[in-house]
């Protein structure tokens, strides 16, 4: 190539070169502006796009792809931002995962059964909750389901101390 053409097509590389490459998060100013670092840990203030009904804060030191439109470095924008350092290594193929830098997470499982793993609660607020199978609670220790323990309830029966029989079930039954 003639040094002539090299030199014209010079700009025009930079600009392609420019395009895209990697974002480390250094600083995270609110939900959808983020600093990032660039090409030789340039500085630079950019927006973070997300997915619709998905949001999340990344930590520094996150990593996503960085586009800058035409190769103009002052449109740059940040998207696909995740963060190696905590990535759930339990997922099969074709599982997906909701996680956090803490190790909480909810699991959608390849068996079609969904884990979810928290510290200290999960919080369901909402005017009414349904189940359309069984509820099992201490499920590590105890195998009994609300319904066995609903039909307990409903025959269970006391020892009259007066007549010396036994009372009737319960004046209301639990179902």
């Amino acid at each position: 190539m003639s040094d002539d053409l090299a030199r014209l097509l010079e700009p025009l590389r930079n600009k392609i070169r420019l395009l895209a490459g990697r974002a480390v998060v250094s600083l995270l100013k609110d939900v959808v502006t983020v600093q990032v670092k660039l090409l030789d840990g340039e500085p630079k203030e950019v927006e973070m796009f997300q997915q619709y009904g998905f949001r999340s804060r990344p930590l520094p030191g996150a990593e996503g792809v960085n586009l800058s439109g035409n190769g103009i470095r002052d449109l740059t924008y940040v998207f696909c931002v995740d963060d190696r350092r905590y990535q759930l290594d339990l997922l099969e193929s074709g599982e997906a995962a909701l996680y956090d830098h803490l190790g909480k997470h909810v699991h959608l499982k390849a068996d079609g059964s969904i884990v979810i793993k928290a510290d200290t609660e999960v919080l369901v607020d909402a005017p009414f909750l349904k189940c359309t199978g069984q509820i099992i609670d201490n499920c590590n220790s105890n195998s009994v389901s609300m319904q066995r323990m609903r039909e307990k309830y409903n025959a269970h029966v006391h020892h009259e101390n007066d007549a010396g029989g036994n009372t009737g079930g319960p004046s209301e039954v639990m179902e």
